[in-house]
Protein backbone atom coordinates (compact mmCIF):
# COMPACT_ATOMS: atom_id res chain seq x y z
CA UNK A 1 0.00 0.00 0.00
CA UNK A 2 1.30 3.46 -0.82
CA UNK A 3 0.32 4.88 2.58
CA UNK A 4 1.97 2.14 4.65
CA UNK A 5 4.74 0.43 2.69
CA UNK A 6 6.29 -0.74 5.97
CA UNK A 7 3.21 -2.93 6.56
CA UNK A 8 3.31 -4.89 3.29
CA UNK A 9 5.62 -7.65 4.56
CA UNK A 10 3.95 -8.08 7.98
CA UNK A 11 0.53 -8.14 6.31
CA UNK A 12 1.71 -10.82 3.89
CA UNK A 13 3.09 -12.85 6.82
CA UNK A 14 -0.28 -12.56 8.58
CA UNK A 15 -2.05 -14.04 5.56
CA UNK A 16 -3.57 -17.48 5.98
CA UNK A 17 -1.52 -18.56 2.95
CA UNK A 18 1.81 -17.78 4.64
CA UNK A 19 3.55 -20.53 6.64
CA UNK A 20 4.54 -18.10 9.42
CA UNK A 21 3.24 -19.08 12.84
CA UNK A 22 4.51 -16.01 14.69
CA UNK A 23 4.83 -12.46 13.38
CA UNK A 24 6.68 -9.94 15.53
CA UNK A 25 6.53 -6.22 14.79
CA UNK A 26 7.95 -3.19 16.49
CA UNK A 27 6.12 -0.30 14.86
CA UNK A 28 5.51 3.07 16.41
CA UNK A 29 2.43 3.67 18.57
CA UNK A 30 -0.83 4.41 16.75
CA UNK A 31 0.47 2.93 13.53
CA UNK A 32 -1.21 0.24 11.50
CA UNK A 33 -1.00 -2.74 13.89
CA UNK A 34 -4.72 -2.69 14.67
CA UNK A 35 -5.61 -2.52 10.99
CA UNK A 36 -3.35 -5.51 10.29
CA UNK A 37 -5.18 -7.47 12.98
CA UNK A 38 -8.58 -6.47 11.62
CA UNK A 39 -7.47 -7.55 8.14
CA UNK A 40 -6.44 -10.95 9.50
CA UNK A 41 -9.74 -11.36 11.35
CA UNK A 42 -11.60 -10.45 8.15
CA UNK A 43 -9.62 -13.00 6.17
CA UNK A 44 -10.39 -15.73 8.70
CA UNK A 45 -14.10 -14.84 8.69
CA UNK A 46 -14.18 -14.86 4.89
CA UNK A 47 -11.91 -17.78 3.99
CA UNK A 48 -11.86 -20.12 6.98
CA UNK A 49 -14.65 -19.29 9.44
CA UNK A 50 -13.47 -20.49 12.82
CA UNK A 51 -13.22 -19.23 16.40
CA UNK A 52 -10.92 -16.24 16.88
CA UNK A 53 -9.52 -15.04 20.18
CA UNK A 54 -8.62 -11.35 20.41
CA UNK A 55 -6.92 -10.35 23.65
CA UNK A 56 -7.17 -6.77 24.84
CA UNK A 57 -6.20 -5.18 28.17
CA UNK A 58 -9.75 -4.99 29.57
CA UNK A 59 -13.39 -5.79 28.86
CA UNK A 60 -13.96 -2.09 28.21
CA UNK A 61 -11.20 -2.04 25.59
CA UNK A 62 -12.66 -5.19 24.01
CA UNK A 63 -16.11 -3.59 23.76
CA UNK A 64 -14.63 -0.42 22.24
CA UNK A 65 -12.63 -2.46 19.72
CA UNK A 66 -15.72 -4.43 18.70
CA UNK A 67 -17.92 -1.34 18.43
CA UNK A 68 -15.52 1.21 16.93
CA UNK A 69 -13.09 -0.85 14.86
CA UNK A 70 -14.19 -4.41 14.06
CA UNK A 71 -17.96 -3.97 13.81
CA UNK A 72 -17.85 -1.11 11.29
CA UNK A 73 -15.35 -3.03 9.15
CA UNK A 74 -17.64 -6.05 9.03
CA UNK A 75 -20.67 -3.83 8.36
CA UNK A 76 -19.13 -2.21 5.25
CA UNK A 77 -17.56 -5.38 3.82
CA UNK A 78 -20.20 -7.40 1.96
CA UNK A 79 -18.20 -10.65 2.06
CA UNK A 80 -17.98 -10.40 5.86
CA UNK A 81 -21.52 -9.19 6.44
CA UNK A 82 -22.79 -12.23 4.57
CA UNK A 83 -20.99 -14.55 7.00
Amino acid sequence: NNNSPHMVEPQQCLSLDDPCFLVAMRPSPQSTKTEAGINLIGQVIHEDPSPILVLLPSNDEARKFAKIKLGPTIDVTPALTAK
